[in-house]
């Protein structure tokens, strides 16, 4: 999304990024379930750390892009998540 140059290629983009983002869920949460030892502590590992993730998003993202740009604020956890 950092790296785009017309609306329509950010839009395209934003779809790609929603589409191969909303199969961590489901995948996820099977791999939890098929292998946990102790599942409700696990998921609940998964949940706070999850839930952890989406509180924090906004205020990463938006120091970002206060501090570098909107496009760096998607390429930015893209490398993170990379790496």
């Amino acid at each position: 999304v950092g790296f785009v140059q017309t609306p329509l290629q950010l839009g395209a983009a934003l779809l790609a990024i929603g589409m191969f983002a909303s199969i961590y869920h489901p995948v996820g949460t099977a791999m939890i379930v098929s292998y946990a030892n102790r599942l409700g502590r696990e998921m609940g590992i998964n949940g706070v750390w999850g839930n952890l993730g989406v509180a924090s998003s906004a205020l990463v993202t938006g120091v970002i892009g206060q501090y570098l740009g909107w496009r760096f604020a998607f390429i930015v956890p893209g490398i993170v998540t990379i790496l």
